[in-house]
């Protein structure tokens, strides 16, 4: 499936990661959007973020 970018500046954020990396623009964005994805995947949710505040309020005897 073919990607088109009608936003210029979007364009020439490709080029320059793609000069900036030694990389086709093809691999640069490939990179870019996989590092992006891999980013989101290990954000925690917010019940992994609360757990061990909560842990330690039950530890402290501060839970209901």
């Amino acid at each position: 499936m073919a990607l088109y970018v009608r936003d210029p500046v979007v364009g020439d954020m490709a080029d320059a990661l793609a000069a900036a990396t030694g990389q086709s623009k093809t691999d640069a964005v490939r990179a870019a959007l996989r590092a992006a994805l891999d980013a989101e995947a290990a954000k925690l949710t917010l019940a992994q973020r609360v757990a061990p505040l909560q842990a330690e309020a039950r530890a402290l005897g501060l839970s209901a």
